[in-house]
């Protein structure tokens, strides 16, 4: 299966735990805020899992990207 480039880019960074989730980017820019912005929640801080799960707004966009790219065929 030929992965596209940018597809390739995301898994990297998830098995190196290195996403922009909140929690991530607030390590490097301390000013940067560690919550999830699409939730609002303030606790607890957005860390990879909630990037790509916990977060429903963001979970439902990882679900279409998921779809579009490997359609369920019946």
């Amino acid at each position: 299966m030929d992965i596209p480039l940018p597809a390739r880019n995301v898994w990297f960074r998830l098995i190196h735990g290195k996403l922009p989730a909140a929690s991530n980017l607030h390590k490097i820019v301390p000013s940067f805020s560690p919550f999830c912005r699409l939730c609002n929640r303030s606790s607890p801080s957005e860390t990879t899992c909630h990037f790509l799960i916990d977060c429903r707004k963001k979970y439902l966009a990882w679900k279409l990207i998921w779809t579009h790219f490997f359609p369920l065929s019946l």
